[in-house]
């Protein structure tokens, strides 16, 4: 059990002038919850790097202030003293992008690291393994390679892996971005085993209601300073909300309808779209099925589908079941094993936001990555809330802010042509509530304009806002 004190801290990276975060001061006691709110590059991760350790032993900087770790009994750590391999020892952490805190190649392999210094017998720590992986409903996943995993499973295993070593303190960074509504109930679950025991717990989020049962106190941040800090309960008042670009009542009561063990999927049949009936498609699948060269199962078969310009579709189901395949297929990435994808129209253009943006940044600044004219630069740089950070290198941006950037520049390439598709996978993890009503709007603008966005998203606020068609994949 272990208590937390934050006196002054002030961080700022070498690469920038201003403060990331600016006098943050708070106390945590031992088997507390502290939520972090607070709109996209408000300094919510930096916050949570000072205490994992990586700041400033990974990311380089001034950081000033002290950090303080109880034990609950008198004795009190000063945190700057602690070698970063005995941080890590006593606060686990979750990433935004779990993939980036991967070492090994295999599921239990990943798991055994962490517990790698524990002298328990190999036995032992095989049954550790097992009620972990069964707490998180990763059972049958135990002996897959880390990189075929979708991101809402790769997500489990890293909250899986940050509490396999029993940790005082976790940490957790935007943890249910890429989680399906049974992934949120199973971390909900397993968080609040830690709690019981003793885990005193840190989460920065966006969506607020899976959350509530488990959170002590709120902190929300706005440009690196306190803007509130109190009772988790001011996340009911939508007054506040507002103020502070944060999102209200976020609504995950909608259920996916996905059919478990359902390979065959029909658009036509799963969804109320009969005012297509006899428009031109954009696009259509024809008895598509898919399966990748390694795998003995389909992923699914016979898929037959119509998408109209004018037409938003949200792709929903479990995590794995393969709704980012599926927008690959659309793109070209891959190609179908059975039947046809056909886009008649000549002047169609497919443009695609990855679930992980920085895999797609390859300019030196923002504004070149949108576009060479500079009339595009401003327009979309403006409509994402993206001035602020409009010279930056793209790959300096915090998770948000780098969503939003790919998101202009597919939105750019869609635009102009007649028959714009775009492709979007899971659009709004690290998004806060202004930005997700930006994106809501923007969206809109496409479909006045007869093009059609086809999304793959978790996000029940989104398919709300937008009106998008529910298609299940599973």
């Amino acid at each position: 059990m272990a208590h937390v004190k934050f006196r002054d801290i002030t961080f700022c990276f070498d690469s920038r002038k201003e403060n990331s975060i600016d006098g943050i001061s708070f106390d945590l006691k031992a088997g507390e919850t502290l939520v972090l709110a607070g709109r996209s590059g408000s300094g919510k991760s930096t916050l949570l790097h000072c205490l994992s350790g990586l700041i400033p032993e990974y990311y380089s900087g001034r950081l000033g202030g002290v950090i303080q770790i109880g034990n609950g009994v008198g004795d009190v750590t000063d945190w700057k003293d602690i070698p970063l391999y005995e941080k890590a020892v006593t606060v686990g952490t979750v990433f935004q992008e779990p993939r980036h805190q991967f070492f090994s190649a295999r599921v239990e392999q990943e798991l055994l690291l962490s517990i790698w210094r524990s002298e328990a017998p190999l036995e032992d720590k095989q049954k550790h393994i097992d009620t972990i992986l069964d707490q998180l409903g990763m059972e049958a996943f135990r002996y897959r390679i880390l990189d075929t995993l979708s991101s809402g499973e790769q997500q489990r295993i890293a909250i899986g892996t940050a509490i396999t070593s029993a940790p005082a303190i976790l940490v957790l960074d935007e943890p249910s971005a890429n989680l399906s509504p049974d992934g949120v109930e199973a971390m909900v679950q397993f968080l609040k085993r830690a709690k019981e025991q003793g885990t005193t717990i840190i989460i920065a989020e966006h969506r607020f209601s899976w959350l509530r049962q488990l959170t002590d106190k709120l902190l929300v941040l706005d440009q690196g300073k306190v803007v509130y800090q109190g009772d988790a309960g001011k996340l009911d008042d939508y007054d506040f909300c507002r103020q502070h670009g944060l999102r209200f009542n976020d609504s995950t009561a909608l259920q996916e309808k996905t059919e478990p063990g359902d390979k065959n999927i029909d658009a036509a049949e799963k969804s109320d779209r009969k005012q297509y009936n006899g428009v031109p498609a954009i696009f259509t699948l024809n008895q598509v099925g898919f399966k990748y060269k390694k795998q003995l199962d389909w992923i699914w078969r016979h898929v037959n589908a119509n998408f109209h310009g004018g037409e938003i579709v949200a792709l929903t189901g479990k995590n794995g079941c393969g709704k980012t395949t599926m927008l690959a297929l659309l793109f070209g990435l891959y190609k179908p094993v059975e039947g046809n994808i056909n886009f008649p129209g000549v002047e169609s253009v497919r443009a695609m936001a990855l679930q992980h943006p920085d895999l797609q940044l390859f300019a030196s600044t923002v504004r070149e990555e949108i576009s060479s004219s500079l009339k595009e630069q401003e327009k979309w740089i403006d409509k994402f809330n993206l001035s602020h950070v409009h010279d930056r290198h793209p790959l300096t941006l915090s998770g948000g802010e780098m969503q939003r950037l790919v998101l202009a520049v597919s939105f750019a390439r869609v635009s102009e042509k007649k028959d714009g598709v775009l492709l979007l996978d899971e659009p709004t993890s690290g998004m806060d509530g202004q930005q997700l009503d930006i994106l809501s709007r923007e969206i809109g603008e496409l479909q006045a304009d007869n093009k059609c966005v086809v999304m793959a998203t978790h996000d029940y606020d989104l398919i709300r806002k937008t009106g998008a068609v529910v298609m299940p994949v599973g």
